[in-house]
């Protein structure tokens, strides 16, 4: 089934596409009317326009103009070709041709390539283009005077820089005997070939001066060949030989610089690159650049009557090959400063510098974090080993703990069993003895009543010395009443009974101690010697104390056969509550002890617990709590 459309939407839609086209139409014409008409240049050239000085300036020219402008330009390029139009023949004929061919334009600026376009325009075309302004670049060749032009033209134009460059190559082989200054035959070449030799004949001093012009190129390259070492070849221009050959100046120079035997120089930027050493340059690029300013400034113009800017002489560059010095071993610190070096080849440093430095940092920040891996590794294992360390040290003082306990409890259950002894075998027996005693008393006559009085008192006294015995060993209350020294003294009396001769001295034990300093000292005198009396089997024990005024100190030495203290140090209950009374105190236990050598025991306290003993410390307490037992 066909759809079709009515008639009256289809007329509508060609109306709509016809509307849309005369509007688009419309904005195109208007946008055309609105953008100002374009100038226009006529371009004339004097030298080859393919040369590679012509090259650079067209180019750079062109582009000045057009960049950052407004204004629209378009060119007309005119290869004058004069050197087959010498100036007094054809050129009217050349002048005749160019105005039929441009009739009717109107021209907003002619732009002249070189001297002899300049010359031209201005004395064959001005009366055709009166009101045309002329702008001129590339201009070199000597012999013109550009003061005399009028005032519709300006521009810029090059001084030859031969005596400078001519210098440059003394700088560089100042043990050179002869220069040589080579040119060409055509009308270009030759005045430029006769400023070099007016400029350098005064400079060459002693120097050799060969002028080669008038030679095939053939000839020419043969004898660059065999030039001797020192001598400085100078080249001005040589676009046509002896026999009227052109010669296209890139092929000049590539051929030139590799076969002669000698540094070559020149006065063009252009051929620096190409084998020459370098000079003072034209840089025919940088005056196109230049030229194509003044040109937009006069482009720019709004009316004629305004003047032209101001003419320009272009500042030559003083520029080398640094690959030519490398060729022919001319050192770099003998150019003058300011002399700029092209083409050097660049160093491992300067080319990857920067990625050195930056494999450089890289290799130092992974170093750090290596060094801070293997630093945290290091921590780590240490702290692994002291953890192993910490927790075998852990186990055995839990060990030691668990057996400390269960010595605790074995000591405590002993001296209740002594104790009980001690009340039943002694104190016991004497009670009965007394109760038996008092019963008797009661059945018999008088005389057995006053014998039985008398041994009841003795029994009496007995039994109230044994029980003070057993108190003072339970808890010596002699300390609180007479002080240490004393209570020292009369232990001493007391422990001389065995057999072992005991000596006690002091000196300067101070007054003022506490009961917790006075009970630890107490009980540590009595633990050591109760175990110089059970187990050194000595025959004398020296006991001393002295107080001085950083600590209190206690020695016990006696002259037995000894112990090994690390084999000992473990097993004896006695050592160990020696030790742990004076840390609860703040106080050090030394012991020093041989097989064969006897025992010294030493204890300091310091001089701050000396003087007050922490009340609150559970230590403390604990070792109140525990004075009830022997150790």
């Amino acid at each position: 089934m066909k759809l079709r459309l009515p008639r009256l939407a289809f007329g509508r839609a060609l109306l709509a596409i016809a509307i849309i086209f005369v509007g688009f139409a419309q904005f195109s014409i208007a946008r055309t009317e609105d953008l100002p008409s374009p100038k226009r240049v006529l371009m004339l050239y004097g030298h080859d326009p393919n040369s590679p000085g012509a090259v650079a300036f067209t180019k750079e020219l062109r582009a000045s103009v057009l960049a950052d402008s407004p204004t629209r330009a378009v060119f007309y390029n005119e290869l004058l070709d004069l050197e087959r139009f010498p100036i007094d023949e054809r050129q009217p004929e050349l002048v005749k041709d160019i105005v039929e061919k441009y009739r009717g334009y109107n021209f907003d600026a002619i732009v002249t390539d070189g001297t002899m376009a300049l010359k031209f325009a201005n004395e064959r075309l001005r009366a055709h283009f009166q009101s045309v302004p002329i702008v001129y670049g590339l201009s070199f060749e000597p012999g013109f005077d550009y003061s005399a032009l009028p005032d519709n033209v300006t521009g810029r134009h090059h001084l030859l820089p031969f005596a400078a460059t001519f210098e440059l190559a003394r700088s560089l082989q100042p043990e050179a005997e002869r220069v040589v200054i080579v040119g060409g035959t055509s009308n270009q070449d030759a005045p430029l070939l006769a400023t070099a030799v007016k400029d350098l004949t005064p400079l060459a001093g002693g120097m050799q001066l060969d002028v080669w012009q008038d030679w095939t190129f053939a000839s020419l390259l043969q004898n660059l060949r065999m030039l001797p070492p020192r001598t400085i070849v100078v080249l001005t221009s040589f676009s046509r030989d002896r026999t009227g050959q052109v010669i296209n100046s890139g092929d000049l120079i590539a051929s030139v610089t590799r076969l002669a035997s000698a540094p070559v120089y020149g006065i063009a930027r252009n051929w620096v690159g190409d084998g020459i050493v370098g000079g003072v340059t034209m840089d025919f690029g940088d005056d196109g650049m230049r030229t194509g300013r003044l040109l937009r400034q006069v482009l720019d113009r709004t009316s004629s009557e305004l003047p032209l800017p101001p003419r320009e002489v272009a500042r030559s560059v003083q520029v080398v090959d640094w690959r030519a010095l490398e060729r022919w071993g001319l050192s770099e610190d003998q150019l003058p400063p300011g002399t700029e070096v092209l083409f050097r080849t660049p160093t491992v440093w300067s080319r990857y510098g920067g990625y050195i430095l930056a494999a450089l940092a890289m290799l130092v920040v992974q170093s750090g974090l290596i060094a801070g891996l293997l630093v945290q590794r290091a921590r780590r294992t240490r702290a692994e080993v002291d953890l192993r360390r910490s927790q075998a040290s852990l186990n055995t003082s839990y060990e030691r703990i668990r057996d400390l306990g269960s010595r605790m409890l074995q000591a405590q259950e002993n001296e209740r069993s002594r104790i009980a002894r001690e009340l039943h075998d002694g104190i016991g027996q004497e009670i009965a003895l007394l109760a038996t005693h008092l019963d008797l008393v009661r059945t018999n006559d008088r005389e057995e009543v006053k014998r039985l009085n008398a041994e009841i008192q003795t029994r009496a006294r007995e039994i109230a010395r044994n029980i003070r015995d057993l108190s003072h060993r339970l808890h010596p209350a002699t300390l609180r009443l007479i002080g240490l020294a004393a209570a020292l003294e009369t232990l001493r009396l007391e422990m001389s009974h065995s057999g072992i001769a005991i000596a006690f001295t002091h000196d300067n034990v101070p007054t003022t101690l506490s009961a917790d300093v006075t009970l630890c000292i107490f009980r540590v005198v009595q633990e050591a010697l109760q175990n110089a009396i059970k187990y050194s089997r000595a025959s004398e024990v020296t006991v001393h104390l002295a107080g001085s005024p950083g600590r209190l100190s206690l020695s016990v030495v006696d002259d037995g056969v000894g112990f090994d203290v690390d084999t000992k140090w473990t097993k004896g209950l006695g050592l160990i509550s020696m030790r742990e009374r004076l840390e609860a105190i703040g106080g050090l236990l030394e012991i020093r002890s041989n097989p064969g050598r006897g025992t010294r025991v030493e204890a300091r306290v310091p001089l701050d617990v000396i003087q007050s003993v922490d009340e609150t410390r559970p230590e403390v307490k604990a070792i109140r709590a525990s004075t009830a037992g022997s150790l």
